[in-house]
């Protein structure tokens, strides 16, 4: 009896261990991935864009857990319906959210994510985009991200075409991988702010 207690405490403390490891691995602050491409302290941006967005949609108490999750993937399969339905979707962000949280992330990280269009203010992507390039490999582990990216490479950024490829394929994305959760709460919040733009410059849309 002894003998086989230490091996049950080091079971305990591995169990642990690999509890806080998983912990850490649904933090895009920790993603190996994300620190290929970006620096701790941008990490530690994008962690706030991720978990801002999710607590507007969804408020959980915990943006990376289980919760947060499910809370977000029904978020998508609620658009996908009310786009066949209704053709509105709902995202309950006020502008001037957006507006004011962009406010508050470095211009080194904004640089690596958007260029602002000169003259209405559009958040654009493009192909030279640290945050493109992440994308790009993000996609060798999934087909519909990497066409989605070559998409926004290829035309600036969000455009009818790749929003319907996530707004219309739900399933295909993995909500309790912290990147891709990453690539829908910036894909979202990019196309609900140039919508908001597009109201002001041609009217209601």
């Amino acid at each position: 009896m002894h003998k086989v207690l230490p091996l049950v405490l080091y079971a305990l403390i591995l169990l642990t261990f690999s509890s806080c490891k998983d912990t850490d691995n649904r933090l895009i602050s920790k993603d190996p991935m994300v620190l290929a491409f970006f620096t701790v302290e941008e990490a530690k941006e994008l962690q706030l864009i991720h978990d801002f967005f999710i607590d507007q949609i969804c408020p959980t108490g915990d943006e990376n857990n289980a919760n947060g999750a499910s809370c977000l993937t029904q978020f998508m399969q609620d658009n996908k319906i009310a786009a066949t339905t209704t053709g509105a979707i709902d995202i309950p962000i006020e502008h001037t959210q957006k507006v004011e949280f962009l406010k508050q992330l470095s211009p080194a990280l904004f640089n690596k994510i958007w260029t602002e269009h000169y003259e209405f203010g559009y958040l654009e992507h493009d192909n030279e985009k640290t945050y493109m390039h992440f994308l790009y490999e993000l996609g060798y582990y999934n087909d519909l991200i990497k066409e989605y990216s070559e998409e926004c490479m290829s035309r600036g950024g969000v455009n009818g075409f790749a929003s319907s490829l996530i707004l219309n394929q739900p399933d295909e994305f993995d909500m309790t991988d912290c990147k891709q959760r990453l690539l829908i709460a910036i894909h979202y919040f990019t196309w609900d702010y140039n919508n908001h733009i597009s109201e002001k410059v041609y009217g209601e849309i």
